[in-house]
């Protein structure tokens, strides 16, 4: 696990502070041979081994709740693409958006310049949420990594 990771997953939670854990939901089911994300999966700093696409080619989203709203600097995004080769198509230009009624979005960033190497990329943000999402708005999603700071 890498430094980072092993950092958010160990800082003592502060009322709304940075997040220290998270569970995921997802729109669909894992396409054969994803897994279903979990803050393991996918804060671990591996973008070659499992990662979660869903098993449509509709609108597809992972959404992480802190169970409290976190004050958030960073999103950080890896593609699949350290497992296939593939996976800038099904992240670029998915939409990050925060919430802390699970209904009201606000766009906080949009993923870009991902190139298949499966490399995590980081997008500052700035907000106090309690969900945080991840939506391709025209094909299904696929990703490695989908953790916070």
């Amino acid at each position: 696990m890498s430094g980072i990771a092993n950092l958010l997953l160990s800082r003592a939670a502060a009322s709304g502070g940075a997040p220290t854990t998270w569970t995921f939901t997802t729109s669909h089911s894992p396409y054969s041979g994803s897994v279903a994300p979990t803050q393991s999966n996918m804060s671990d700093g591996v973008t070659t081994g499992s990662y979660y696409g869903a098993d449509t080619n509709a609108t597809s989203w992972v959404k992480a709740d802190f169970g409290s709203a976190c004050t958030l600097t960073n999103v950080y995004l890896a593609d699949a693409g350290g497992v296939g080769g593939w996976g800038e198509t099904y992240l670029n230009g998915a939409v990050v958006a925060g919430s802390n009624d699970d209904s009201s979005w606000t766009t906080l960033a949009t993923a870009a310049s991902h190139t298949s190497d499966g490399a995590e990329r980081t997008y500052a943000v700035t907000g106090s949420y309690r969900y945080v999402r991840v939506q391709m708005t025209s094909q299904w999603i696929a990703l490695s990594q989908f953790r916070f700071s």
